[in-house]
């Protein structure tokens, strides 16, 4: 949505009046866009019952989960194991990239950091 009042030494005003026809010396028209816009404007604002403190906190929650995403993702991506181990027993055993802890053979997914671990012959 396209902003329609802006900030000067900490009042707000709303720029159009300072173009043709008024240039900033008082409405000129019966039908002023001024209360027009700005009456739309409110009127959507206050359709969504938000106050402006959760509007940011709605903004603050989105850019978290955005970022949380962008961490589970990077764990979907499956690197190759730092080193394979292979104890006594012989069951096979690899280092886990992310966080450098030895993963069993049997798991998809890291137990101690869940990143995805790279098995099957495409990761060969």
């Amino acid at each position: 949505m396209k902003r329609l009042t802006a900030w000067e030494e900490g009042k707000a005003y709303y720029p159009e009046c300072f173009e043709e026809p008024c240039l900033g010396m008082g409405c000129e028209e019966e039908i002023c866009e001024f209360n027009v816009k700005v009456c739309e404007t409110l009127a959507r604002y206050e359709d969504t019952n938000l106050t402006p403190e959760q509007l940011i906190e709605i903004d603050r929650l989105y850019l978290e989960k955005c970022e949380e995403v962008n961490r589970l993702r990077e764990k979907q991506m499956p690197e190759k194991p730092h080193k394979i181990i292979t104890p006594p027993s012989g069951a096979v055993a690899v280092k886990c990239p992310a966080c450098d802890e030895t993963v069993a053979g049997a798991f998809h997914y890291c137990p101690y950091c869940g990143t995805r671990m790279p098995w099957g012959d495409e990761d060969e």
